[in-house]
């Protein structure tokens, strides 16, 4: 997989559109300790029918697409959909003073 990583243009994480046996994923070739390495989702794998040791025909290419990510207009009603917790509703939520405060100072160590 050497000789990949360089025609991909080598890096410490290659974003790739690859294909496992004709599945379309989307991944990245990462280093670990034994080389350069690929994931497939436990998924790919059992709609595959493939377990360890099998043989699949992977194709990659470098994908340069530019990564973008949109940001709700209200983040805490995103997340508040999503069912997180914000740090405001942790500390609101507290019954005792005592907890209160504490969470008050792990809140703002929190933010250095």
């Amino acid at each position: 997989m050497p000789d990949v990583v360089t025609a991909l243009g080598g890096g410490g994480r290659i974003p790739v559109p690859a294909t496992f046996d004709g599945i379309k994923c989307t991944g990245s070739i990462v280093s670990m300790v034994g080389g350069p390495c690929l994931g497939m989702l436990k998924a790919t794998r059992e709609r595959l029918g493939k377990g360890p040791g099998d043989t699949v025909v992977v194709t990659v290419r470098r994908d340069t697409a530019e990564r973008t990510a949109e940001m709700p207009e209200e983040p805490a009603a995103a997340m508040a959909a999503a069912g997180a917790r914000t740090a405001v509703g942790v500390i609101e939520s507290a019954e005792r003073p005592r907890t209160r405060a504490r969470r008050i100072d792990e809140a703002v160590a929190a933010t250095g």
